[in-house]
């Protein structure tokens, strides 16, 4: 009789790689229509969005007044 060898077993982690937070900046439009920015560190493009929102309260009750957001880290890697 022979015998199979058996699959080497797969260790699953459950820890998550931990993300580090990027500089962002978030470019939008103020009450008066002035454009204006500011720099923030997140996750994730969505969490600067929200983090965005909770900071300026215009952008709150507007939040298509943002025109654009962007990585730092992404720029520069790119551009080196």
């Amino acid at each position: 009789m022979r015998t199979v060898p058996s699959p080497p077993a797969v260790v699953a982690t459950t820890q998550a790689t931990p993300r580090r937070r990027r500089g962002y900046s978030i470019r939008f439009r103020t009450e008066r229509h002035t454009l204006t920015e500011c720099c923030l560190y997140a996750h994730s493009h969505e969490e600067a969005r929200h983090l965005a929102m909770e900071l300026h309260p215009h952008l709150r009750h507007h939040p298509n007044q943002i025109d654009l957001i962007w990585c730092h880290e992404r720029d520069s890697a790119h551009h080196a």
